[in-house]
């Protein structure tokens, strides 16, 4: 048994990448995992997008950002509420244009 992973993904206007980055995570093998995409007040079809693909995958939620607190930058701030968010005690952050191999999360977990 591996520990199960949340996978915590910022995004502020990342309509032409999201769907990618997201379905390479869903589509992790041996790993329980839950899929986290923040919402940082993004302009575009991002939200939209993750909605279309939770619907179909109850492992994705989308979660909008809170304000920006006083002194603080905009990825950071939406990190920390990730962080915040996750289930399980084991997470790992992803930028939406990163894209993962089927087996990189389990074998992120063997460590």
């Amino acid at each position: 048994g591996l520990p199960p992973i949340s996978v915590l993904i910022p995004a502020r206007n990342e309509e032409l990448g999201i769907a990618a980055c997201v379905e390479s995570v869903l589509a992790s093998r041996h790993v329980e995992l839950e899929v986290i995409v923040l919402d940082d007040h993004s302009t575009d079809r991002t939200a939209d997008i993750v909605r279309e693909i939770a619907a179909k995958n109850q492992r994705l939620r989308l979660e909008p950002a809170p304000p920006l607190p006083d002194g603080w930058c905009g990825k950071q701030a939406a990190c920390f509420a990730l962080s915040k968010l996750a289930r399980h005690d084991l997470f790992t952050f992803l930028d939406a244009d990163v894209r993962l191999e089927p087996d990189a999360l389990a074998r992120m977990a063997l460590f």
